[in-house]
Parts: C-alpha cells; sequence; structure tokens
C-alpha cells in the first residue's frame, strides 16, 4: 500500500502528484522494508518491489523537488525545499544557491549594513570572499568621501589591516604634496614615517629649501 501511494504521488504525470505526500509514503516504505523479513520481501519481488526501487522513491523525490528549485531559482523556493525535505542530500547545493542569491541582492544593494549581514548570515557561502571585498571597498568609500587629509589619517588610523590602507596613504601624500611647503613636509614626514612615499617626501623636503 504505501509503496504503491509513494508511486502515485511521485509520478508527474498522475493527477495527485505531490512530492511532499510521495515522501511520506516513500519513508513509510523504507522503514517497512527495514523491518521485514527475507521471506516478506521475496513476496514483493514479482511486483518490482526490492531494497533497489524502495529507495529509489525517495531519491525520486528529492531529485524533482531539487528540479523545481533550480527552476524557480528563489529564496523562498529555497527555503522551502530546506522546510520540506531537510534530510535531502541536495541539502547543501540549495544553501549554497540560498547564499548566492542573497549575494546577488545585496550586492545590487551596495548597502554596508546589508553587506555585513549577508556575512553573518552566510559565513561559509562560496561568495564571502567577494562580500568582504565589497564591504572594504564601501567601507573606503565612506570613510573617506570628503576626500581630505584629516579623513585619510583616521581612516589608516582606524583600519591598519584595510586592503585600503595603501590607496589612503597614496592620496594623503598626493595631498600634501599639492602645497607643500618645509615646514608641511617636515610634519608630513614626522606624522607618517611609515607611509611608503616616505622617501620621496624626504627628497621634496631637501628640493624645496
Amino acid at each position: 500500500g504505501n509503496y504503491g501511494l509513494a508511486l502515485v504521488y511521485v509520478t508527474r504525470k498522475s493527477q495527485v502528484y505531490d512530492l511532499d505526500s510521495a515522501k511520506v509514503y516513500a519513508l513509510r516504505t523504507e522503514s517497512f522494508w527495514k523491518v521485514s523479513n527475507e521471506k516478506e520481501q521475496k513476496k514483493l519481488e514479482p511486483y518490482g518491489i526490492n531494497a533497489k526501487s524502495v529507495e529509489g522513491i525517495r531519491v525520486m523525490v528529492y531529485m524533482y523537488a531539487m528540479e523545481e528549485v533550480t527552476k524557480a531559482r528563489s529564496m523562498q523556493a529555497c527555503d522551502d525545499f530546506i522546510r520540506r525535505f531537510p534530510s535531502a542530500p541536495q541539502k547543501k547545493e540549495v544553501l549554497d544557491l540560498k547564499a548566492t542569491l542573497a549575494f546577488k541582492a545585496v550586492e545590487k544593494s551596495a548597502s554596508m549594513s546589508a553587506i555585513q549581514e549577508y556575512l553573518r548570515t552566510y559565513p561559509n557561502a562560496p561568495e564571502t570572499i567577494e562580500a568582504k571585498a565589497i564591504y572594504e571597498r564601501l567601507l573606503f568609500e565612506e570613510q573617506t568621501k570628503d576626500s581630505s587629509t584629516v579623513s585619510y589619517e583616521q581612516f589608516i588610523k582606524n583600519y591598519p589591516e584595510s586592503p585600503y590602507k595603501r590607496q589612503a596613504q597614496d592620496r594623503l601624500y598626493e595631498l600634501e604634496k599639492e602645497n607643500a611647503t618645509v615646514e608641511s613636509l617636515h610634519r608630513f614626514i614626522k606624522r607618517h614615517p611609515n607611509n611608503p612615499h616616505i622617501n620621496e617626501a624626504w627628497r621634496l623636503l631637501f628640493r624645496t629649501f
């Protein structure tokens, strides 16, 4: 009974095609098969029921459900799959797809808070590295939007590990050169001894005397 019902519900051309019901009866069939003895199993062989066909229905359920997710490509479809089929072997693939869809949304938003939330929610997603890179860029742009000496100095001080630190250092020196004087260059050298342009600043200072 359970096997027949599972087969009916998992058949796409069936008028009662329903993967949730198919899963219920497929699992019941597998449970029965595991507790039944060899004699009982032998009786079912003429009907095409064996260990492989019993497992096959559950495999079909998960496969068809995965196809629906792939076709829909939506966050809702991913959530529905995870809720309905938490033990499916395709769960990791669905979680990765959900993370990818979420990343596309936050990438389009260009919002630092959205990127932060994404990184908290999907720390192991394939797009994590790209999301972090976008966050670093947005952070740099936000913190230095007035393109002032003070903002670049503060950025270097507050975010010493930022991949944009060098860019801030470069811009800081470019601003210094624009109206360089002996006093300003001396102050720059004293305040920024680790700036990659420090040797150039010394040479410019000597030429300015």
